[in-house]
């Protein structure tokens, strides 16, 4: 089986790397905190990692830069011993341990099959340096531990089934938010080889679907076979006729993706359906010439006619329909409020939105009347300068 490269570690390397098999030379030359005699093991473990995470000054993993993340794995590991096997479902506890020694780190597992948890460690002074994720899992009375390079990232998430194959009898994916000023979905998809003793990484960055932008993501068992689905949800593509702001959410995309035996792939991708895809739709359509098709978007077709003498099938950019207000209170607004802008300038709407057999329809618009100026904004200044008592 040939190994997976992640950052320019293979798995085998990390594995080697995770289990103390780093190179003799590069620890001789690593300056190791001073701890006193007696000193509890973990506490050892964290006051060097930190030491070298101070010392680091690039952003990627190499045979030396992990050691500190090593370190940390190993903790975790023998925290995690001390749960013992039956008391793998409290793992995420040991992480309020580690972070409180001044550590950054998530652990995770699926309360579905507890036993099998991920701990994924930063650098607590370096968080732009990439992160390592190590699965923890027991092979009879031994606690194993590979690791694996992510890029730097937040809110990992796994969920572990039994796959029922011989030769990778269970699967983990692992999806996380990247850290980035436009965050995206990161996914990995790893196997357990049939002897039990290491993971191979199926699906990683730039090998495996694109969730999108950061949003949520779940699996699924949707169509019985026992076997999970994974379903994404993200904010859909900017490539639309209206434009949404604030406090409006931009429209969301939902993927489904199933495994085909060899990975992820992507088995079906909509816009969800609601009063902001809806409106999107139907100007669309006008612009596209075809009414016919806009049409079946209105609860009353009269509303036509009167779309197209307002010379909204004339709209080019988005920048012409700008979406800023919707229904108070409510999460799912059943009316928006948009400024459009045409030839004859701009003019404020309100759009009212109905659902009719699973179908969401425009019931209705209606103008927006520019507010008066009250007597007290449009009444000369006293010249004086004096107030009425």
């Amino acid at each position: 089986m040939r190994p997976a490269i992640l950052g320019g570690l293979s798995t085998p390397l990390l594995l080697a790397l995770a289990l103390g098999g780093t190179p003799a030379l590069a620890r001789a030359q690593a300056v190791k905190p001073w701890t006193p005699a007696g000193a509890d093991s973990i506490t050892s473990l964290v006051a060097e990692a930190k030491v070298r995470f101070r010392q680091t000054t690039t952003d990627t993993i190499d045979e030396q830069t992990i050691i500190p993340f090593e370190r940390v794995g190993q903790a975790a590991r023998r925290l995690l011993r001390r749960l013992g096997r039956n008391g793998t479902l409290f793992a995420p506890t040991i992480e309020g341990t580690l972070d409180s020694l001044g550590l950054e780190t998530e652990v995770v597992n699926d309360p579905q099959v507890p036993s099998i948890v991920l701990v994924m460690v930063h650098n607590p002074y370096r968080l732009t340096q990439q992160a390592v994720g190590y699965l923890l899992w027991y092979r009879g009375v031994d606690l194993r531990m590979q690791g694996a390079v992510f890029p730097p990232c937040v809110k990992p998430r796994i969920h572990s089934w039994w796959s029922g194959r011989p030769n990778t009898p269970y699967a983990a994916a692992i999806i996380y938010d990247t850290r980035a000023i436009q965050p995206k979905l990161g996914f990995k998809y790893l196997e357990l080889s049939g002897d039990g003793f290491y993971w191979d990484l199926v699906q990683y960055e730039g090998n495996g679907p694109d969730l999108g932008a950061a949003g949520d993501a779940t699996f699924a068992d949707m169509n019985g076979d026992g076997r999970p689905e994974l379903v994404a949800w993200s904010a859909a593509p900017q490539d639309s006729i209206l434009t949404p702001l604030s406090p409006v959410h931009p429209m969301i995309r939902e993927a489904i993706y199933t495994d085909r035996g060899r990975g992820f792939v992507v088995h079906d991708a909509r816009v969800v359906p609601g009063p902001l895809a809806t409106l999107d739709l139907f100007l669309s359509w006008l612009r596209e010439g075809k009414p016919d098709n806009a049409r079946h978007l209105l609860v009353d077709p009269m509303f036509l006619d009167m779309a197209l003498k307002l010379g909204w099938a004339d709209l080019r950019s988005p920048r012409n329909v700008t979406v800023d207000m919707q229904e108070e209170g409510q999460a799912w607004p059943e009316w928006l409020g948009a400024r459009i802008v045409t030839k004859t300038g701009p003019q404020r709407w309100v759009f009212h939105f109905t659902l009719q057999d699973g179908h969401w329809l425009i019931k209705d618009w209606l103008a927006e009347q520019p507010a008066r100026p009250t007597a007290s904004r449009t009444a000369s200044p006293d010249s004086t300068g004096g107030r009425k008592p």
